[in-house]
């Protein structure tokens, strides 16, 4: 294995890697990423990838499965923000990949010195539509975990890590919130203010608009982890450069 590769998981004191992968530009069909790896078959999974042009990104172990809530934040301008949410046990792609409708969505207003004025909840998952979107979201893992990268590759990494034949065993093995309640769990409000006010009040937002040259809308994509832990910062997309590369001002 790679000395950075070894060093990182030294690092992250783990022996399990979070993969993710993008090319430019993009256009299906192409592998899932947003999956696990163990050391023994970090270095093939990436060459898998390279192989195929794309950059890799190596995270921290965070298991999809043990995501909580998961946001998509659309900020239209410096005052209107369009936000889309989906529920523990599922991730940040399924907004992104348009794989599900959100579970819940929310119209926000700033104020001109970027304080919250406004949270309007648009709407929220009935019952039987989210008893659907649990079992779309159980077939999306079971293709997952049978095919990405690839079918053999995949097969390799799931007996690495112990991960058993069936989905709703090891959903249940690994205490998946995705298992834990019947009935969508709907996301604080407290989360969503929290959330919002580390966007803007970090500075991201001009400075990303400045390097980049960029401007409005700016989507931010954000999960907790981790059943919860952690609040991690996925991805800024412009949709202006999201095909076309990314352009620094001189």
């Amino acid at each position: 294995m790679d000395v950075e590769l070894r060093r990182f998981l030294h690092d992250v004191g783990s022996t399990v890697a979070l993969i993710r992968h993008d090319k430019r530009p993009e256009a299906p069909p192409h592998p899932r990423g947003g999956f696990l790896v163990g050391k023994a078959l970090l270095q093939e999974t990436i060459e898998f990838f390279f192989a195929l042009d794309r950059i890799v990104a190596v995270y921290e172990k965070a298991d999809p499965l043990l995501n909580m809530h998961n946001i998509n934040l659309m900020f239209e301008n410096e005052r209107e923000i369009r936000i889309e949410v989906v529920g523990p046990g599922f991730d940040a792609s399924d907004l992104q990949r348009g794989d599900i409708t959100p579970h819940e969505s929310f119209s926000v207003s700033l104020s001109p010195e970027g304080a919250i004025s406004d949270i309007k909840l648009v709407n929220r998952v009935d019952q039987t539509t989210y008893e659907e979107f649990v079992a779309s979201r159980k077939d999306k893992l079971r293709k997952k975990l049978e095919s990405s990268p690839s079918p053999g590759l995949a097969r390799k990494i799931r007996e690495d890590l112990g991960i058993a034949e069936n989905l709703d065993v090891y959903l249940q093995t690994i205490k998946s919130p995705l298992c834990e309640s019947q009935s969508y769990r709907p996301i604080s409000t407290e989360l969503l203010r929290d959330t919002i006010t580390k966007i803007v009040q970090s500075g991201i937002i001009p400075l990303y608009t400045t390097s980049t040259n960029a401007g409005f809308p700016l989507v931010f994509s954000t999960s907790l982890i981790n059943r919860g832990v952690k609040q991690v910062f996925w991805d800024i997309v412009s949709p202006a450069l999201k095909f076309e590369g990314l352009t620094v001002r001189a």
